[in-house]
């Protein structure tokens, strides 16, 4: 219990430490909360995203790699790999990972968010439409409204464009 304890406010003292742009201090907080309690696999997934932040790929994956160790279920973590792959440039790992995140929790829209933007880079705006209508209406935020417009427009599908930049507007 105690231990368990420490190592959240290790974790929660390193997201502020991170909002902050203290993103090497937070890289301190995470290690310490993972030499507290190895088997937390949270602190492992969120010095990945600080390290994906700092463009420490290699690291990042490697810590992504041990969250999923821990926990093969975390689409969190899966999506973090996910990042550290498009990264460097090897999209088609990255499309593997954020497809697993979905498939693990499809009410998580950041993996479709980030699977969709992979579409566009490649020019294939179709297939990044189809990904984010796919989101559920629990995970749909304003981002994702807009960018189903933007997307809607790029393809010259104008009902649709206006349809969602009216549900973003709401």
């Amino acid at each position: 219990e105690k231990g368990f304890k420490t190592v959240r406010i290790f974790n929660f003292i390193a997201v502020a430490q991170q909002r902050q742009g203290r993103l090497e201090d937070a890289v301190k907080s995470y290690q310490l909360a993972i030499a507290t309690d190895p088997n937390y696999a949270d602190s492992y997934n969120n010095l990945a995203n600080v390290l994906n932040d700092m463009d420490k790929v290699d690291q990042a994956l490697s810590y992504c790699n041990k969250a999923l160790e821990i926990r093969p279920d975390y689409p969190e973590a899966l999506n973090n790999k996910g990042t550290a792959f498009r990264k460097k440039s090897s999209l088609t790992d990255a499309i593997e990972c954020y497809e697993k995140a979905i498939a693990l929790n499809p009410n998580y829209g950041t993996p479709y968010s980030n699977l969709s933007n992979i579409y566009s880079e490649l020019g294939q705006d179709s297939k990044a439409l189809a990904v984010l209508t796919q989101v559920p209406k629990i995970a749909k935020d304003f981002s994702t409204y807009s960018r189903i417009g933007h997307l809607c427009v790029a393809l010259e599908r104008w009902q649709e464009a206006y349809g969602s930049y009216s549900i973003a507007s709401e």
